[in-house]
């Protein structure tokens, strides 16, 4: 930028304030629009060049950058075993008809085993209990002098307990298995009668369960 736009620039800002001058004169010494339109444009010079040659400020990443501990940190929700997901009486339907399958496709005849499997309930746990059973007869004699006699008994029964350190457990005395609902098998063979009745016999005497709650059926192909 040469002198002579600079002087032009100053004297346009010189004319506008001798003319401020002259006409503050003429009316008082009162604020004149022009002079405060000088002064804003000076006001929005100055912040602009501060903000220009103010140096800019790094910039903060909002999110933290995600590194491979952190990821190996996170476990997904689908990434488990099915095993671990699976409830006790899952557990349970699942043994017993691996279990089943193994010992069915032994039996002359049959192949291709499918097995469905369900049941009641999970295991039953039978704790040990402490049990105070009281007895009391009480005599009674009405308005008309008749008498009897009030048997009041109860029982009163405790889980015995048994401290470990600062734990205290309950005894177990024994666990019972849960009780099947029903018991399904497909397989191939099966249509002959013989065959049929031997793979009820061999389900009904593994699980403990009645005859009418085992269906066999033969499978296609």
């Amino acid at each position: 930028m040469d002198n002579k736009d600079k002087n032009s620039k100053f004297s346009f800002f010189r004319n506008l304030l001798k003319g401020d001058e002259k006409d503050d004169k003429e009316k008082g010494k009162k604020v004149t629009p022009k002079f405060l339109l000088v002064l804003l444009i000076l006001g929005m010079l100055l912040m602009f060049f501060s903000n220009f040659f103010q140096p800019k400020k790094e910039e903060v990443p909002v999110f933290k950058e995600k590194t491979s501990q952190d990821s190996e940190k996170e476990v997904p929700t689908f990434g488990q075993k099915k095993s671990e997901n699976m409830s006790a009486v899952e557990k349970y339907e699942k043994a017993y008809e691996q279990e089943l399958k193994a010992a069915l496709e032994d039996i002359t005849g049959v192949k291709d085993v499918s097995i469905e499997v369900n049941l009641d309930s999970s295991e039953e746990k039978i704790l040990e209990k402490n049990i105070v059973k009281r007895s009391q007869t009480t005599g009674e004699t009405d308005k008309t002098g008749g008498k009897r006699q009030v048997e009041d008994e109860s029982t009163d029964e405790k889980t015995v307990i048994i401290r470990e350190g600062d734990k205290e457990t309950p005894i177990v005395l024994r666990t019972e298995k849960p009780k099947v609902r029903g018991v399904l098998v497909v397989a191939k063979g099966v249509d002959n009668i013989q065959v049929k009745a031997m793979v009820k016999e061999a389900v009904t005497r593994m699980l403990d369960v009645p005859s009418h709650r085992v269906a066999v059926l033969p499978k296609k192909g």
